[in-house]
């Protein structure tokens, strides 16, 4: 809390009596609670939209590509039956980078042939 959110509170608790200054406090705070809340909203959505698939670099596309391959790869061991296999092949967003992978194997075998 910075000095002027203490500066604040003691001029809401000097200028409200005594059975108001609680509820006074509770407001300004629930208001500042809600205004921090915002931003912490705000950041966290800028963050997500900066992750989808549809908002990523070339480069970074290729890296999370990459990043799931080897996941797939991690869990697929771990399989125990085909049910086992179907979940780890569609956790999260695993199908879109499967998808891009097998493009990428596609246009490496074409320039190859």
């Amino acid at each position: 809390m910075e000095y002027s959110d203490y500066d604040s509170v003691v001029n809401l608790l000097q200028k409200s009596d005594n059975g108001n200054a609680y509820q006074d406090l509770m407001i300004t705070e629930k208001d500042t609670l809600d205004k921090a809340n915002n931003v912490i909203k705000y950041y966290n959505d800028r963050d997500y939209e900066k992750k989808q698939f549809i908002n990523m670099s070339f480069y970074d596309t290729l890296m999370k590509t990459m990043d799931v391959f080897n996941d797939i790869t991690s869990d697929i061991i771990k399989v125990q039956s085909i049910t086992d296999f179907k979940d780890v092949m569609t956790k999260k967003d695993r199908l879109i980078y499967i998808g891009v992978f097998i493009v990428i194997l596609s246009l490496f075998i074409f320039f190859i042939i």
